[in-house]
């Protein structure tokens, strides 16, 4: 007698299949693109508000230079700073014998059950002072060096004699952080609008993880949105995909949209612009921006550069200031010539 399978029973077989292939297509493509790297040392801290963060260390070999901090973006983890072996701007600049601390943020950790909402707000209120605390108490140094990409540069922005004394904080390097948030670099950004009311939802590392195999291969709007194809060497966009990238937080990104159309699009705490209290810094700083960065066009990087009080430098990298591409904003991480036009620089700067 033929088995007979009701719609039911198809469909549920067919959901299975899927799971099945799609679980199995992850687990080979992890396998394939994932690039572990070590560390000397690894600790989870817990915040007072019933989250955490992870502070993994490249230990230093012992001089008298102050640790440096280094702070990752929106949808990364500390991977956005130590992608892999030769694009790892962590690793070089511990190579010159500095202590590196790397913190994950709270935001580019799997969120656990009971956790609050990922908000700007909290981790400038305990992710950053809390870290920049730990790492002074570990190694003895009342100031530390400070570098933050994207969103890490705009939470020192708002941390700055806010919730981290500025005497705490030596030099710093800001790479691709805007002073203000402009979206005009967006398709049709205007209807960005109804997120920033109503809400963002999350996205899953688990996307970009599914279709990063074909990184390469297939070039769409969003590629040119986050970085330029040209500055990117084959091979290091699916490995950033698997290894940089995580959980994207709605209410963080609503955070963004919310500067973006209020306000002109300044970056407010507490109703105060954020990079006001740079006024005060009186450190040095290294600034870099992209000419091709939708994300932190060079103009908003200026806003934050035109504020800070102390020595301060601004480098604008593309083709029109001597490098071999113009640098977008993901460039500004797995850049090609990342060694030549970013890594020596800070080294050099940072001493």
């Amino acid at each position: 007698m033929p088995l007979i399978l009701n719609p039911l029973t198809i469909t549920l077989l067919l959901i299975a299949l899927i799971a099945l292939l799609t679980w199995a297509h992850l687990r080979y493509w992890d396998a394939k693109l994932g690039v572990p790297l070590p560390y000397d040392e690894e600790r989870e801290i817990a915040t007072p508000d019933g989250s955490m963060f992870t502070l993994r260390r490249l230990a230093g070999n012992g001089d008298a230079r102050p640790p440096v901090l280094m702070v990752h973006g929106l949808g990364a983890n500390h991977r956005n700073i130590d992608a892999e072996p030769g694009l790892s701007l962590a690793r070089y600049v511990h190579a010159g014998g500095r202590d590196v601390w790397l913190i994950t943020l709270r935001s580019g950790r799997p969120k656990r059950s009971g956790e609050p909402a990922v908000r700007f707000r909290d981790m400038v209120l305990f992710d950053v002072p809390l870290a920049v605390d730990e790492i002074r108490r570990r190694t003895g140094h009342d100031t530390i060096d400070y570098l933050g990409f994207s969103m890490g540069g705009i939470l020192l922005y708002a941390c700055f004699a806010r919730t981290v004394a500025a005497d705490k904080i030596g030099k710093v390097v800001i790479i691709g952080s805007p002073g203000r948030v402009d979206l005009s670099g967006f398709p049709a950004w205007r209807a960005l609008q109804l997120f920033a009311d109503v809400g963002v939802p999350e996205l899953p590392s688990v996307v970009t993880r599914l279709v990063a195999f074909a990184a390469d291969t297939v070039v769409t709007p969003i590629h040119n949105i986050i970085y330029n194809p040209a500055n990117v060497s084959k091979g290091v966009a699916p490995r950033a995909l698997v290894n940089v990238l995580t959980e994207t937080a709605g209410t963080l990104v609503q955070d963004f949209l919310r500067w973006g159309f209020g306000h002109g699009g300044a970056i407010t705490m507490d109703g105060e612009e954020v990079v006001t209290s740079l006024r005060e810094a009186s450190g040095p700083a290294l600034f870099f921006a992209g000419t091709r960065d939708n994300l932190a066009p060079p103009h908003t990087v200026a806003a934050a550069y035109d504020a800070w009080g102390g020595e301060k430098e601004l480098r604008v990298l593309g083709r029109e200031h001597g490098q071999r591409e113009d640098y977008g904003h993901g460039c500004l991480a797995i850049g090609r010539d990342l060694p030549t036009d970013v890594f020596e620089p800070v080294r050099a700067f940072l001493g």
